[in-house]
């Protein structure tokens, strides 16, 4: 399970900076809005379910959620992230993008309430496997 949240908390982080890097329009980034925008929504949609989920059942649910929704667009991610490896270096983004770094810290604090939430499930059968198939969708 630790590995698990840990690999949550790393892909996470990583859709987030490339979604928040492009989410502002035009310039060099411009042309992956519409699929980091996508992103971006399958994380707020993520972030929102997880905070409210106070049952077993509703985090499995969270998690089968995200992991739909990040299957869907994986691949396109995939090509996002070699089309534009600057953005793999989260210490140094480039000047256009420094103002959402914001937005990426506040993401990573609530990924690590998630991970309490998540330690608090972990024997649950449905969270196990919700977070199993999770893994094999990240990969």
């Amino acid at each position: 399970m630790k590995k698990s949240g840990w690999m949550i908390f790393t892909v996470l982080g990583l859709f987030m900076l490339t979604f928040v890097a492009c989410g502002g329009g035009g310039g060099k980034y411009g042309d992956a809005k519409k699929v980091l925008e996508k992103a971006g929504g399958i994380m707020e949609t993520f972030a929102a379910e997880m905070e409210n989920a106070d049952e077993a059942k509703e985090v499995a649910s969270a998690i089968n959620k995200f992991a739909d929704g990040m299957s869907g667009i994986k691949s396109k991610m995939e090509e996002l992230e070699k089309k534009y490896p600057e953005l793999k270096d989260q210490s140094d983004p480039p000047e256009e993008l420094k103002p959402y770094a914001e937005k990426m810290e506040g993401f990573g604090m609530k990924m690590m309430g998630f991970m309490m939430k998540l330690e608090k499930f972990k024997d649950d059968p449905d969270v196990a496997k919700a977070m199993q198939r999770m893994d094999e969708v990240m990969k």
